[in-house]
C-alpha cells in the first residue's frame, strides 16, 4: 500500500468517529433533557396512588370506602362490594349468633367468569363450585391479566382482580363459633358502584348469582347494651393491651371498643386478640400493594413520556434513544420508590413522636394525679387518725362519767339501805314495848278472870292446846309436801336423762352419716374441678386448632364437669336434709322429755296423796 492510500483510509476512519461522537453526544442530551420530565411524570403518579379501603369485622362492623362506619344485625346473602363493569362482584353470607350475626361465607366473581367462595360449614374454598385444596403459599392464576387467588396463611385467602383490587378473607375458630373477617383494598381510579363498601343501603337488599346456594336475606332489630364509663376504660384498656391504637386502626379500634361492651369477657379477649391480628396482617399487606401501585402508576408515566420523546427521532435513532431513556427510567423510578418511602417513613416517625409525646404527658398526668392523690389519702389517713382519736377520748370520758354516776348511785343506795334498817330497829323496838304493854294488861285481867272462877281456866286451856294441835298438823303436813315435790322433781330428773340419752346417742349416729356425706361431698368438688381444669385446656386446644375431635372432646368434657356439678349438688342437699332431720329429732325430744318430766311428777304425787 502506497503512503497515498494509507492517508485516504486514516481519514475516513477519523470522520466516521466523529460522527459517532456526535451521535452519542446527541443521544445523551435528549437523555438529560427528558430526565426531569420522566421524574415529573413519576412523582405525580406516585402521588396519585390511593388505596381506598373498606371492611366488615367481626358480628358484623362494617366500613365502607367514605369511611362510614354501622353494626348490622342481619341475616342471609347480600352485595359487599361490586365495580363500575362488574369483574369484581364480592358477596358476603352472615348467620345468626345470639342476638347478633358473623359472617360464615364469603363469595367473589372475577371477570364474570371466574366464582371463588370460602364456606366455614364445610371448611372448603370452591373454584367455579368445585372443592380445591390449596397448601398455604400456593397461588392459582385466574386470567393472564394479573387475577390470581392465593391462600397466604393458614387461615387467609387473598383474590386479587386485574386493575390492582384485594380482597383478604380471614377466618378464625377461637371464639366457639367460627366467623369470617373481609378487607377490600383497591386504588382510587378503580369505580366501585355497588354493595356496601359503596353505599350502605345496599345491607337491607338480598343478593344472588354468586354462592352456588342462594339464602334471603332477613334484618334483624336489636337493642345494643349502652355503654357505662366504666365500660369504655375497661374496653380501651383491653383493645390497646390487644395491639390496636385509635391512631393507626380508628374502625378496627372501634369495633374492638363495640366487642367489648357488647360481649366482654373471654369472648371480647378473644375477639379483640383475633381482630389486632388480622389488621397487622392486612397492614403488611397494604404496604406490599401500596409499592406494587405506585410501581406500575410510575412505569405507565413512564412509558408516555418515551412515547412522546421517540416519535420525532428517527427510525435509526430510536432504538438508541429507547434503552438510554429506559435506564435513565430504572434509575428515575428507583429514586422516587425510595423518596416515597422517606415520606412514608416521616409521616409514620412524626406519628410515633406525637404518640410517644402523648403517651409521656399521659404518664406525668398520672404521676401528678398519683401525687395528688397520695398526698389527699395522706390528708385523709391524718383526719381519719384525728377522728378516732376524739372518739376514743369520748368513750373513755363517757366511760369515767357511767363509773362516777354507778358510784354516787351504790353510795346513795347504801345510805337508804342504812336509813332503812334504822327505821325498822324503831319499829322493832315500838312493837317490844307494846307487846309489854299488852302482856301486863292481859296478866292483869287474867289475874281477875281466875278470881272469877275455875271454869274460865278450864277454858283457857282448851283454847290452847287446840292452837298447839293445829300448829303441830301444819308443820307435818309442810314436811309432807316436801318430800313429795323432791321426789317428784328427782323423778322428772331420771325420765329427762333417759331421753337425753336417746337424744344423744341419734345425733351422733346422724352427725356420723353426715361426716360421710361431706367427705363424699369434697370429693365430688375435687373431681368437679378437675373436670373444670380438663374443659379449659381442651377449649384452649380447640381455639388453637381449631380440629373436630378437639372440639368433640371440649364438649365432652363439658357434660362430665356438669355431671360431677349436679351429683355434688345431690350430695349437698342430702346433708342439708340429714341437719333439718337432727334438729327437727332435737325438738321432738326436748319437747318428750318436758311431758315426761311432767307425767312423772304428776304420778309421784298422786301415789303419796
Amino acid at each position: 500500500m502506497t503512503s497515498r492510500v494509507k492517508l485516504v483510509l486514516f481519514a475516513l476512519f477519523s470522520i466516521a468517529l466523529l460522527c459517532l461522537t456526535i451521535q452519542g453526544t446527541e443521544g445523551r442530551g435528549i437523555a438529560k433533557r427528558f430526565q426531569r420530565a420522566i421524574q415529573k411524570a413519576a412523582q405525580k403518579a406516585a402521588a396519585r396512588v390511593t388505596i381506598n379501603h373498606c371492611q366488615a369485622v367481626g358480628d358484623p362492623h362494617i366500613t365502607d370506602f367514605r369511611r362510614q362506619y354501622k353494626d348490622h344485625y342481619g341475616a342471609g346473602d347480600y352485595v359487599l362490594a361490586e365495580t363500575e363493569d362488574g369483574n369484581f362482584v364480592v358477596h358476603g353470607r352472615t348467620t345468626k349468633f345470639r342476638t347478633v350475626s358473623v359472617h360464615t361465607g364469603l363469595a367473589a366473581l372475577i371477570n364474570k367468569e371466574r366464582r371463588i367462595e370460602f364456606d366455614l360449614g364445610t371448611r372448603q374454598i370452591y373454584i367455579d363450585g368445585v372443592v380445591t385444596n390449596m397448601n398455604v403459599g400456593q397461588k392459582i392464576q385466574l386470567d393472564n391479566a394479573g387475577s390470581y387467588v392465593q391462600r397466604t396463611g393458614p387461615q387467609t385467602l387473598v383474590i386479587a382482580g386485574k386493575r390492582g383490587e384485594r380482597c383478604t378473607f380471614s377466618w378464625t375458630f377461637a371464639w366457639l363459633t367460627p366467623y369470617i373477617d373481609f378487607y377490600l383494598d383497591a386504588p382510587s381510579n378503580v369505580p366501585f358502584t355497588g354493595g356496601v363498601c359503596a353505599d350502605m343501603k345496599y345491607l337491607t337488599s338480598s343478593a344472588s348469582g354468586v354462592f352456588r346456594n342462594h339464602i334471603k336475606r332477613t334484618i334483624n332489630t336489636v337493642v345494643p347494651k349502652k355503654p357505662t364509663p366504666a365500660k369504655i376504660e375497661k374496653a380501651t384498656k383491653k383493645c390497646t393491651k390487644a395491639g390496636l391504637s385509635s391512631a393507626l386502626h380508628p374502625m378496627a379500634f372501634r369495633s374492638c371498643m363495640e366487642d367489648q361492651i357488647q360481649f366482654g369477657g373471654k369472648g371480647g379477649d378473644a375477639l379483640a386478640k383475633n381482630a389486632a391480628k388480622n389488621q397487622k396482617h392486612h397492614d403488611k399487606n397494604v404496604k406490599k400493594w401500596k409499592k406494587q401501585a405506585v410501581k406500575k402508576a410510575i412505569a405507565k408515566a413512564v412509558k408516555k413520556v418515551i412515547k412522546k420523546a421517540v416519535a420525532k427521532a428517527s427510525p435509526e435513532e430510536k432504538k438508541k434513544l429507547k434503552k438510554q431513556l429506559k435506564k435513565v427510567a430504572k434509575k428515575v423510578q428507583k429514586k422516587v420508590v425510595k423518596k416515597a418511602a422517606k415520606k412514608d417513613a416521616k409521616k409514620r416517625a412524626k406519628k410515633l413522636s406525637k404518640k410517644a409525646q402523648k403517651k409521656a404527658a399521659k404518664k406525668l398526668a398520672k404521676i401528678l394525679k398519683k401525687s395528688g392523690k397520695r398526698s389527699k389519702r395522706r390528708a385523709a389517713r391524718r383526719a381519719k387518725r384525728q377522728a378516732e382519736r376524739r372518739k376514743r377520748l369520748a368513750k373513755r370520758r363517757a366511760a369515767r362519767r357511767q363509773r362516777l354516776a354507778a358510784r354516787e348511785a351504790a353510795r346513795r343506795r347504801k345510805a337508804q339501805r342504812r336509813a332503812a334498817r334504822r327505821a325498822a330497829r324503831r319499829l322493832r323496838r315500838a312493837a317490844k314495848k307494846n307487846s309489854k304493854r299488852h302482856s301486863k294488861k292481859a296478866s292483869k285481867r287474867s289475874k281477875r278472870r281466875r278470881h272469877s272462877g275455875k271454869k274460865s281456866q278450864k277454858r283457857v286451856k282448851k283454847v290452847i292446846k287446840c292452837a298447839k294441835r293445829k300448829r303441830g298438823v301444819r308443820k307435818s303436813k309442810r314436811s309432807t309436801r316436801r318430800s313429795l315435790i323432791k321426789k317428784a322433781k328427782r323423778a322428772a330428773k331420771r325420765a329427762k336423762k333417759a331421753l337425753l340419752k336417746k337424744k344423744r346417742s341419734a345425733i351422733r349416729s346422724q352427725k356420723r352419716a353426715i361426716r360421710r356425706l361431706r367427705r363424699t361431698v369434697r370429693k365430688l368438688k375435687r373431681k368437679s374441678r378437675r373436670a373444670r381444669n380438663i374443659v379449659k385446656k381442651l377449649r384452649r386446644r380447640a381455639e388453637k386448632t381449631g380440629k373436630k375431635r378437639a372440639i368433640r372432646a371440649y364438649k365432652l368434657a363439658i357434660k362430665a364437669a356438669r355431671r360431677a356439678r349436679r351429683a355434688a349438688r345431690r350430695a349437698c342437699k342430702k346433708i342439708n336434709k340429714k341437719a333439718r332431720k337432727i334438729n327437727k329429732l332435737v325438738k321432738k325430744i326436748k319437747k318428750a322429755a318436758k311431758k315426761a318430766a311432767k307425767k312423772a311428777e304428776k304420778k309421784v304425787l298422786k301415789k303419796n296423796k
